[in-house]
């Protein structure tokens, strides 16, 4: 399966929402989720928690093998170094990966 996140932030209220959309194999919808967060620090934040809601999604559907796709080449960058660096979204990209052991298969 195939996630693809994305995530709002609006500076003027400091609030976002996040968006995941599940497709399968041959590019069929499966299931997606939306969610509105009161309280966010910027964008980038609201894409790390994007991603986070995907990974569960994925899980509560049962999926085995899983492949998160975000427009964030900085949210990727963090990604690759999770285990040496520590940014503010640390702990999101923490829960994730703690997440993702539960896939047979995953990749970001």
């Amino acid at each position: 399966m195939k996630c693809n996140v994305d995530g709002a932030f609006d500076p003027r209220t400091g609030q976002g929402a996040t968006g995941a959309v599940l497709r399968n194999h041959s590019g069929s919808f499966v299931s997606g989720r939306a969610r509105w967060y009161q309280y966010g620090l910027d964008s980038l934040t609201l894409e790390a928690l994007a991603c986070k809601d995907g990974v569960l999604l994925a899980a509560e559907m049962g999926v085995q093998r899983l492949q998160v796709e975000t427009d964030s080449q900085e949210l990727v960058k963090l990604w690759e170094a999770v285990d040496t660096q520590r940014s503010s979204i640390y702990p999101i990209l923490k829960e994730i990966k703690d997440h993702s052991a539960a896939f047979f298969d995953f990749s970001f």
